[in-house]
């Protein structure tokens, strides 16, 4: 009976560490998803489609990386 109670002791302590634990990485994690994993996302978006300040990105499938690769220069 000892070692139940024990356990169950035991379990909701490391119910609380592993709360605690995202707690503490919770601010890293936000922080890469929207400084990092964010902007990468919305660029590879972007590659895939005409886009023009003035208006709305247009998609364009891999028109873009098909040009990049038989016909562009520099690349």
């Amino acid at each position: 009976m000892g070692y139940a109670i024990s356990r169950r002791r035991a379990s909701g302590l490391r119910r609380r560490e592993a709360l605690l634990g995202v707690l503490f990485i919770s601010p890293w994690l936000v922080g890469f998803l929207a400084l990092t994993l964010g902007p990468m996302a919305y660029s590879l978006y972007l590659s895939f489609t005409n886009y023009n300040i003035v208006r709305s990105p247009q998609f364009s499938g891999l028109a873009n990386y098909g040009h990049i690769f038989t016909r562009d220069r520099l690349f």
